[in-house]
């Protein structure tokens, strides 16, 4: 029983040294039929083309950023101006109302006081 353990744990040892073995040559093989598929100067193109990309990418973020920081300042301080503009405009409406509230009983007084006769 024992020995019949050993020797399944040996025999699986080996077929999996076998699978990776003939994994490794597939890479292997793969590895080799790419590179002659694609000369390593184009891959050096590649990468710059790349490190360049995300050179870009990241001057973008980083400007976007700033943008963002000075987009929200801009945000508050047109905030609190459309606050103030807001408060001003309702005041000046109350003034008007009280204007022409006066204005209609000056109306009555000087209609009662002079009536107009057709």
């Amino acid at each position: 029983s024992t020995w019949g353990h050993f020797s399944r744990s040996v025999g699986a040892v080996v077929n999996a040294r076998m699978e990776t073995s003939f994994e490794t040559h597939a890479a292997d093989t793969v590895l080799s039929e790419f590179r002659d598929l694609v000369q390593i100067n184009e891959i050096n193109a590649i990468l710059k083309l790349q490190k360049e990309t995300f050179e870009m990418y990241r001057a973008t973020n980083a400007s976007l950023g700033e943008f963002n920081a000075l987009s929200q300042r801009q945000l508050e301080v047109t905030a609190r101006q459309l606050e103030t503009y807001t408060k001003l405009l309702k005041e000046m409406k109350k003034d008007l109302e009280n204007v022409y509230k006066r204005a209609r009983a000056v109306r009555a007084k000087l209609d009662a006081k002079f009536p107009v006769s057709s």
